[in-house]
């Protein structure tokens, strides 16, 4: 839970650091986040056991992940109840996106309307918790292959 904790603060403040850089902000965020899984089974592994199996070092980075992005999703619900611009932000990025898919326009834009009667803090804060427990999910399996390959 402390790794967890320790890794959510870690992957809010690295990219608030970075900010004047977006792909290095990105890119220390996910090294945060993998570092963090990591150092997480490897405590685990020296306080408890001398040697730890794959699904042990999963358990403790999926504990890991969710610590984190529990603590990542309420961090996004604050900053944007506190100000509202961030959803905006975040829609006209989803428009750009589909933009570069070549999508119809008609189709586009109806995407677009779904998701501007949806977006509230909670949603998303929701999203933000949905796609950081997916992406920890993978680290976390990538974290425990590295633990058991290179004891």
């Amino acid at each position: 839970m402390t790794f967890g904790a320790i890794t959510g603060g870690l992957m809010i403040g690295v990219p608030a650091l970075l900010s004047f850089l977006p792909a290095l902000a990105q890119a220390g965020e996910l090294a945060v986040y993998m570092f963090g899984i990591y150092y997480a089974i490897r405590r685990y592994q020296r306080g408890f056991l001398e040697k730890i199996n794959f699904l042990q070092a999963m358990k403790v980075g999926m504990l890991t992940v969710l610590f984190t992005s529990i603590i990542v999703a309420f961090y996004s619900y604050i900053m944007v109840t506190m100000d509202p611009s961030n959803l905006d932000a975040y829609t006209s990025l989803f428009e750009t996106s589909l933009k570069s898919m070549n999508l119809p326009s008609e189709q586009a834009s109806s995407m677009v309307d779904q998701l501007k009667q949806l977006m509230s803090p909670a949603f998303f804060a929701l999203i933000m918790w949905l796609s950081n427990c997916f992406l920890g999910s993978i680290l976390a399996c990538i974290c425990s292959i590295l633990k058991i390959t290179l004891k």
